[in-house]
């Protein structure tokens, strides 16, 4: 559908955003926002970011050094909006 967003593969750091820390051989819905809908996606090694299409930014996966930019060190299996 327009607007999801779908993620598969290694999960270890909840990169897929489904809540949880399993990794998965087919598509699951990335667990955002409820009304969320995407507009662009960027994936990293062991995170991903994606906006929204109201220009919102969220960051969701392994965190030890800040890279999500939620001003924690906590690794997030589902979408956490970035602020600042």
């Amino acid at each position: 559908m327009l607007g999801h967003l779908y993620g598969w593969g290694y999960n270890g750091d909840g990169e897929l955003g489904d809540l949880s820390l399993a990794s998965k051989s087919a598509p699951v819905l990335v667990s955002g926002p409820v009304s969320t809908s995407w507009a662009a996606v960027a994936a990293g090694f062991w995170h991903t970011l994606g906006i929204t299409t109201q220009g919102r930014l969220y960051a969701w996966g392994y965190n030890t050094n800040g890279q999500l930019g939620d001003t924690t060190t906590v690794l997030k299996s589902s979408p956490a909006l970035v602020s600042g």
